[in-house]
């Protein structure tokens, strides 16, 4: 909404608006209104998400300018007024609106909020989409499409706004989840949007490479080593990665952690280590392939 005094500044300020691809539509403020009057203004009201209002301070007392700001601050819509005078507003208003003192804060501030406003819009999208699915839009069924390894419904609940790191009741992330099921598109999916891949579960102690190890699952090792995983970590039981492969029979797996670092020298709290388990359950290949690594140790 914007005064006649201010159409030189409504051009600048519609050039940049433009150049940051923020839709706008001027509406301009009648000298003469009343409130029988309001018919088009409450319909532009409605019709559009933010408002912003250029205007000059003797038009503070325009009915048409009080009537509209009221409106916007009643519904909570986004309000924003340009008072490069620095005395448009009353000193509360600020608490209820964006005041922007000049043409840089301003823009600043409009794209901060379409960056927001579109992200909220994108949610928005996302969990009518899961209603869609039949899916409701809680932790419980997020935690269930990770099991379950529904990719889709996954992908919805990450631009739903769910945390990638998200835990169920025991503790459990969302990452170990995929891991203990085996959903190596799942897990991508999850390290895509940020999740945290050395990220503990409670009821193991265990990191998501760890729970990989100990189940031999070669795919998902390899993801975890190359989107950095820690191979230094151990469990409860002071086993670390190696220790678990070896454990599970996993020589493949063992090999992959070896070559990526991971130490066949760390002693559990019984005192054995990777090499030591390797020869008591006989896995003569990992045993050659640490020998072959570490000559003469």
């Amino acid at each position: 909404m914007y005064s006649e005094t201010k159409q030189g500044e409504l051009l600048s300020l519609a050039t940049l608006l433009h150049e940051k691809e923020i839709r706008f539509h001027p509406w301009a403020l009648p000298n003469q209104w009343q409130v029988q009057d309001s018919e088009d203004l409450v319909h532009s009201l409605k019709t559009n998400t933010h408002w912003l209002f250029l205007v000059a301070s003797e038009d503070r007392s325009n009915p048409a300018f009080v009537f509209a700001t009221g409106y916007c601050l009643a519904v909570e819509e986004r309000c924003y007024l340009f008072d490069p005078e620095g005395g448009l507003a009353p000193g509360f208003w600020k608490s209820l609106l964006t005041v922007c003192p000049d043409f840089p804060s301003l823009v600043q501030c409009l794209e901060v909020e379409r960056q927001r406003w579109s992200l909220l819009l994108s949610r928005q999208e996302a969990q009518r989409r899961l209603v869609e699915r039949g899916l409701e839009g809680t932790n419980t069924a997020f935690l269930d499409a990770v099991v379950q390894g529904d990719l889709g419904s996954c992908e919805l609940f990450l631009k739903a706004g769910f945390s990638p790191d998200l835990t169920d009741k025991k503790g459990v992330s969302v990452l170990c989840l995929a891991v203990r099921s085996s959903h190596l598109g799942v897990l991508r999916l999850l390290i895509d949007a940020g999740a945290d891949v050395n990220l503990r579960s409670r009821d193991r102690d265990n990191s998501p490479l760890m729970d990989a190890a100990a189940e031999g699952l070669t795919d998902i090792v390899r993801e975890l080593i190359n989107r950095g995983a820690d191979l230094k970590g151990v469990s409860r039981n002071g086993q670390n990665v190696l220790v678990l492969a070896i454990g599970k029979g996993a020589q493949d797996v063992a090999a992959l952690l070896l070559e990526a670092g991971a130490d066949p020298f760390v002693g559990d709290k019984l005192g054995m280590n990777a090499c030591q388990y390797a020869q008591l359950l006989g896995r003569k290949d990992f045993l050659a392939q640490v020998a072959e690594r570490y000559p003469g140790h």
